[in-house]
């Protein structure tokens, strides 16, 4: 059920299998593809997401999927659009197998700009629809009168099947990593230095991927306004982070404690965020 006042219903299936119990984690540790401390940063923080097989379609978007809640937007795009196309180019067998055969697919769309830049989206398809059509086609059945009861949704499940195969765990997995670094290497708005320079700790890295998997285009400025709190009330601190030597952890845990809450107050609209950091602290 989404929303109390003029309800939507969708299907949702909370999945079984947390990003831990992937099978494959020493194999791909050893592999070079992901840190020891990568893998606890995105434990500890997918446990604030969902399970790798979650799959759910009753909110704004058409579909969401995955430990990281990727989805596909009312217009058929969206990240889970991209991670589709991207197995299909890695994975084609397994993607023709998981996705094709069930009537799943994704196409790669070329827009033209003004500038002559030609832009690259990916869309999302099932049985050849997509967007509104196919937000109504998973829907179908998913009703008031049937509201908490077991509704079939063909569509839904070959994608549930997918999200428990190991090739498509494992690009799940990458993602993540990609993400985690792709957040951190952000500057805060008003400073040189990268999120990285100022949060070298576990928890910290954590915290950023939390917010950046949730509202993306908060982060640089949420994160630039902790700062600014934190140098505003010590004002003898130096601005640059590579000055701060054996105090590091003990000014990093300050702007953690203004962070961490902060994303969810004023202008930042993070769900939970004070309590999603209590929970990162008990973790990490």
């Amino acid at each position: 059920k989404y929303r109390s006042k003029n309800p939507a219903y969708g299907p949702l299936s909370s999945g079984s299998i947390k990003l831990a119990f992937y099978k494959k984690w020493n194999e791909i540790v050893s592999s070079g593809k992901v840190t020891v401390e990568e893998k606890q940063i995105i434990l500890a923080m997918s446990e604030n997401e969902g399970n790798m097989d979650a799959v759910q379609s009753y909110d704004s978007e058409i579909l969401t999927a995955g430990a990281m809640q990727k989805t596909i937007n009312p217009e058929g795009y969206g990240e889970l659009s991209i991670q589709l196309w991207e197995f299909k180019q890695s994975n084609p067998d397994k993607f023709k197998e998981l996705f094709e055969n069930c009537g799943w697919d994704v196409k790669e769309i070329e827009t033209l700009q003004k500038d002559k830049k030609v832009i690259k989206e990916y869309q999302a398809y099932y049985n050849d629809k997509t967007g509104k059509d196919l937000k109504i086609l998973i829907r179908k059945g998913f009703v008031e009168k049937k509201y908490k009861e077991k509704v079939i949704c063909i569509p839904m499940e070959s994608f549930i099947n997918a999200c428990k195969d190991e090739d498509f765990q494992a690009k799940q997995i990458i993602d993540f990593i990609s993400r985690l670094n792709s957040a951190i290497n952000k500057k805060p708005t008003g400073y040189s230095n990268k999120i990285k320079d100022f949060t070298k700790s576990k928890l910290g890295k954590a915290m950023v991927l939390d917010h950046d998997v949730n509202r993306p285009g908060h982060v640089m400025r949420c994160f630039g306004d902790a700062l600014d709190k934190f140098f505003n009330a010590n004002k003898k601190v130096s601005r640059n982070p590579a000055d701060w030597k054996e105090n590091h952890n003990v000014y990093e845990t300050q702007i953690l404690e203004i962070y961490g809450p902060l994303r969810g107050q004023g202008d930042y609209t993070m769900t939970d965020a004070n309590g999603r950091y209590i929970k990162l602290k008990s973790r990490l």
